[in-house]
């Protein structure tokens, strides 16, 4: 009987580790032009509280394909009006706002072209855009350039690309003369990329948002995150520093 009581407290012991450890992680997605911040906060979060949290980055097509897929994502960040979009088939039952983002055009720091520089101009041969369908600043690029009426005559010179981070990196290794991306990234490179910041009026509103994918609504620990993202004076430091 006292063996049988030690394996029974074993086994026990066991499940409550294993609750514990499954209690003490969850997964977030978010765009991939906000994988830096969310980098940080994450670190920050582990650190002030211990709780892991597993993240996913990519546009949002490859995100809303991976919540419905795995139905392990608890919390999507990103623009709202891609968020709602019902083509994308997410559900999501609360949103808790984060800030604004904003559209930059970047340039390689040693290719010598000015900030100013016409996109139409001969010498810029190759420009970048995340995808319009898929990446919110994608989108907002292309709504910039149809509104300053050179969307069209760009045509021959535009290469879309699936993510921002991926314009990011054809601009760093000279493949591209010019792309649009967030100012977040922009931030983040800015010892390696030159960039302008792209008039809000020529582009519909970026409204960033982390929303809750519907069944994890009553989770204590995704709720607990939510707050901490849009009430925390940390949590904020970093989006503000990043431009959001």
């Amino acid at each position: 009987m006292k063996q049988l009581g030690i394996l029974t407290s074993i086994i026990c012991s066991i499940i409550l580790t294993n609750c514990n450890t499954e209690e003490a992680s969850f997964m977030i997605a978010s765009g991939a032009g906000y994988k830096n911040p969310m980098n940080e906060i994450k670190q920050l979060y582990m650190q002030e509280t211990g709780i892991k949290i597993n993240m996913l980055f990519g546009n949002m097509q490859t995100i809303s394909q991976q919540t419905l897929k795995s139905g392990q994502i608890t919390i999507v960040i990103g623009d709202m009006d891609f968020l709602q979009n019902p083509k994308y088939g997410v559900k999501y039952s609360k949103f808790g706002t984060i800030g604004c983002g904003k559209l930059a055009l970047a340039f390689g720091k040693n290719n010598g072209f000015s900030q100013r520089i016409d996109l139409l101009d001969s010498k810029i041969k190759r420009v970048l855009i995340a995808d319009p369908e898929n990446a919110i600043y994608g989108k907002a690029a292309k709504e910039y350039l149809q509104n300053i009426k050179i969307w069209s005559s760009l045509q021959d010179k535009l290469l879309v690309m699936k993510t921002v981070p991926m314009v990011s990196s054809y601009l760093l290794t000279n493949e591209a003369d010019a792309g649009f991306i967030n100012l977040s990234e922009a931030i983040s490179l800015k010892d390696k990329l030159k960039s302008s910041l792209i008039l809000s009026e020529l582009y519909s509103p970026i409204k960033i948002v982390a929303g809750v994918v519907d069944g994890f609504e009553t989770n204590i620990q995704v709720n607990n995150f939510l707050t901490y993202l849009v009430e925390n004076i940390g949590a904020k430091k970093v989006f503000e520093s990043y431009g959001l």
